[in-house]
Parts: structure tokens; sequence; C-alpha cells
């Protein structure tokens, strides 16, 4: 009964599933063997009105590491310009060798002449060695969560498939464990931006 309303609800008012990526299945009661199911339970429904404000979607069913379902990404894009960056040294920065050699040379360059200028120099100077050397060390993470990602989304397809293969659930579990540890750390760095 429920489910004959929610289906003429949507009817009624014209929504529509966008195309999403991923796993068909977005929960699973996490059971092991043959006692294993899995569902497509959750999902994105959008009107007529939402495809015509925006410009270009990504839905993307994540891998259910800390839940019995998957959460969705939706990424919107629309054509925006930002203006020019503000500079912020990284908290990971402090944990990189590299970082400290640049920090340790450009502050050990003798310079002569106003000490105010001296200062500045020498800030500017740190930042474009720390952005120039440093800058992208933090990009390679969210490739390596995608990475992980795809690789969890395939094995959990499969799982789905051959109910009760153990090695499947001891592969699983380490890539969850892997993919915990690089959200931590990606949240860190992310935590720090949004200030």
């Amino acid at each position: 009964m429920k489910t004959e309303l929610f289906n003429s609800f949507i009817g009624n008012h014209n929504l529509s599933e966008p195309k999403y990526i991923g796993s068909p299945f977005t929960w699973c009661n996490n059971q092991r063997g043959g006692a294993r199911i899995w569902a497509r339970l959750d999902r994105i429904i959008v009107n007529s009105k939402w495809y015509d404000v925006v410009n270009s979607y990504t839905i993307k069913h994540l891998p259910k590491c800390h839940s019995d379902h998957c959460p969705i990404l939706l990424q919107c894009r629309t054509n925006t310009t930002r203006g020019k960056k503000p500079f912020r040294f990284e908290n990971t920065w402090a944990q990189s060798q590299v970082c400290h050699n640049i920090v340790e040379e450009t502050w050990n360059q003798p310079c002569s002449g106003n000490p105010m200028h001296t200062l500045n120099h020498k800030f500017c100077t740190l930042k474009n060695h720390l952005i120039k050397n440093c800058g992208k060390m933090n990009q390679g993470m969210g490739q390596q969560i995608k990475y992980l990602e795809d690789q969890i989304i395939e094995i959990e397809v499969q799982q789905s498939k051959q109910q009760g293969n153990f090695d499947l659930d001891i592969q699983l579990r380490s890539l969850y464990n892997k993919h915990q540890a690089l959200i931590r750390q990606n949240t860190t760095f992310w935590a720090q931006r949004s200030r």
C-alpha cells in the first residue's frame, strides 16, 4: 500500500530519478553468507525544474563503509568565476621534511637593509617556495580515496553475487579500514580549509 502511494506521488508530480554511478544497491543487511541481502532503498528524485536549473550533475553511490546504507553523493556544477585564493599554510606541511627544509633554507638566507623589508621578503619567498614544492601534497588524497571507493564498490558487487565468499569479506574489511584512515586524513585537511 505504501509503495503504491509513493509511486503514485512520483507519477502525479512528474518526478524522475537521474542517472547515477556506482553500485545498483544502496542497502545491505551486513549478514554473512546466504543470509546477506542487497537492495536499492535510497535514491534521489527530482522534478523537471531541477534539470532546468542545474547545468551539470553527478550522482554517485559511495561505498557503505560505516553503515548498512550507501551514502549518495550529489555534485552540481555551475559556471562561476572565483577571485585569487589567499595563501594558507597547511597543517599537513608541518609533518613534511621537504617543507621543513624549505622553511629552514628560506629563513637562513642572509638579507640586508630595512628589517621590515627583509621580513616581508622572507615571508613572500617562503610562501612562493611552499606553494611550488608542497602545494600539491594533498591533491593525491582525493584520487586515493576514489580509487579505494571504486575497489570497494567492485568487491561489494561481487559479494552480492557470490554469497558466502569469506575471502571477499576479508578484502572488503581491509579496504574499509584503509578508506576510513584516508577519510580521517582528508577530513583534517578540509577542516582546516573551512576556517
